[in-house]
């Protein structure tokens, strides 16, 4: 079943979210906290989640709020930190739209909320998981430039341990049978996104039940010549490649497809065509 909110729920769910935060650990004043906004240039939604990742938030943090482009509304969803993630989150309050630090149920439930807290102006939004760095800081500037000309999500390579990961030139179900985007090289429609939110039942590989799910609504998605994102590979879903393995194949199994599509390639790879003759 597609996990997914339409308008009136997700307003209600945004202003929920906004009482419950309010006077709690950061009560921070959207519109006061969007950086140098300007009327013509649309407003980028940025989400970061972060629990106990003190060691690591300053950086993604640093790379979000020194990008050239400026209208950038940027979003902490922190799962309850017992370190110092939200002392060092409230040293940049006048960067962050907003900041809350409360109990979830996994990165995924913690992305939906940023995406419902996300201002109804929002025209793109992306999520940065704490350890992950832009690759440049003229990453959201050019992302844009794509995304005006194409009317589509837009994508690009990153870099992953170091080495440069291309990712596929069509985002298609044929594509998505053995390949994955992950979520960080992404900058999704945010008003196609709020009505397409991740299903925290699965706790690795939402973002590719996601993916999946856009392609056969028909979404367009736009690959940029750029790198988007430096991937932090100690996140949950590099650290638990067997139950990510699990879980993806679970997945595919809802999407007659995608299963049959992802068959083929390994038969295909296994025999080589001269034998499939």
């Amino acid at each position: 079943m597609l996990y997914r909110k339409d308008r009136h729920l997700f307003l209600h769910l945004r202003t929920d979210i906004q009482r419950a935060t309010a006077g709690s650990l950061y009560e921070l004043d959207m519109n006061a906290k969007i950086r140098d906004m300007k009327e013509d240039n649309p407003l980028v939604s940025v989400v970061t989640a972060t629990l106990n990742c003190e060691d690591v938030v300053e950086r993604t943090i640093a790379s979000v709020i020194s990008q050239d482009y400026g209208n950038i509304e940027y979003i902490i969803i922190d799962g309850g930190s017992t370190d110092a993630t939200t002392s060092i989150v409230n040293k940049y309050s006048n960067s962050v739209a907003y900041a809350i630090s409360e109990k979830d149920f996994g990165i995924y439930d913690a992305m939906n909320k940023g995406i419902c807290l996300a201002s109804p102006e929002s025209g793109l939004i992306t999520f940065l998981n704490a350890g992950d760095v832009f690759h440049d800081q003229s990453v959201i500037s050019n992302i844009v430039k794509i995304a005006e000309r194409t009317e589509a999500h837009v994508y690009g390579n990153i870099i992953k341990g170091g080495q440069l990961l291309r990712t596929p030139d069509k985002i298609s179900e044929f594509t998505l049978a053995t390949n994955m985007v992950c979520h960080q090289a992404i900058f999704f429609k945010t008003d196609v996104h709020r009505q397409y939110l991740y299903d925290a039942r699965f706790t690795l590989c939402a973002d590719y039940k996601l993916l999946i799910d856009l392609v056969r609504a028909g979404e367009p998605f736009c690959k940029g010549d750029l790198l988007v994102v430096d991937f932090d590979e100690s996140g949950l879903s590099s650290q638990n490649r067997q139950e990510v393995t699990k879980e993806k194949r679970k997945i595919r199994r809802v999407y007659p497809k995608v299963w049959a599509y992802h068959w083929c390639k390994n038969i295909y790879r296994f025999m080589g065509p001269t034998k499939l003759v």
